[in-house]
């Protein structure tokens, strides 16, 4: 913006020059309509220069281009006076003069020390602000990969104690499993030993009463013969295991034994 205002301040002086000019070689007052119009706008154009300069070596040539510009001003009204009072022979010497155009090289070459001053600074906070958009996104990617990092750590944190809940369960289940076993184990074992005292309390008492006992299972097959029966059928308990009970004569033994 600064750059465009110090543009826009030499266009002013310019076309206020020009305007000057038209109207000392004619003496038309229409000339000077861009005259004063620049007259109203350059001393509001160096002051809103001097409001946006970004560095500071601008505002010195901004100090330094001020009383030139009102020198410029000042001998651009002299003449147009001199114009007015129809005094030719002065308009011309000081049309001619070379000050005049000195005045207006010198403002020339204030304007663009400025703009060069204005664009170094551009330049110079242009990488500032690039300098700062990379030191960001260097951040930004720091906290993206930081959050990453940390979303991982949590994930396997939560991972790892989830395993290890896992394992504590399946622990305190095989231990539990193993607890069962162990008293169904003991129950089989009591029941055995239950069951061997019967079958021998069982044995004993066949073997002692004065009947024969012959035992069959739910499809009338044989499963125990105690010794009387044994002798009285001349089967063996091995021989009539699991024999149909018909095939079991008292009277008769195996056929291997029938004479």
């Amino acid at each position: 913006v600064s750059i465009l205002g110090a543009a826009a301040l030499l266009n002013s002086l310019v076309d206020a020059e020009t305007s000057q000019r038209g109207f000392a070689l004619t003496g038309d007052e229409n000339f000077l309509q861009p005259y004063l119009s620049a007259q109203d706008q350059v001393h509001g154009q160096l002051k809103e220069l001097r409001s946006r300069a970004r560095a500071g070596s601008s505002l010195i040539h901004l100090d330094t281009m001020a009383p030139l510009v009102d020198t410029r001003l000042k001998e651009m009204a002299e003449i147009i006076e001199l114009r007015r009072r129809e005094d030719l022979p002065a308009v011309i010497a000081m049309v001619s003069r070379a000050r005049s155009r000195q005045t207006m090289d010198l403002i020339r070459a204030e304007v663009r020390n400025f703009t060069r001053s204005e664009t170094q600074e551009l330049e110079r906070q242009h990488a500032v602000f690039d300098s700062s958009m990379n030191r960001m996104f260097a951040i930004v990617v720091g906290i993206c990969l930081l959050a990453l990092l940390l979303a991982v750590a949590f994930a396997y944190l939560a991972f790892r104690e989830t395993r290890h809940r896992l394992k504590a369960l399946v622990h305190e289940e095989t231990e539990h499993l193993l607890k069962t076993q162990t008293e169904l184990n003991q129950q089989l074992q009591l029941i055995n030993f239950n069951l061997h005292i019967s079958e021998e309390r069982l044995a004993v008492t066949l073997n002692s009463i004065d009947d024969a006992v012959i035992a069959t299972d739910s499809e009338g097959r044989v499963t125990l013969l105690n010794p009387l029966a044994e002798r009285l059928t001349g089967w063996t308990r091995v021989e009539a295991h699991h024999r149909p009970v018909e095939e079991i004569s008292i009277t008769r033994g195996p056929p291997s034994k029938i004479h």
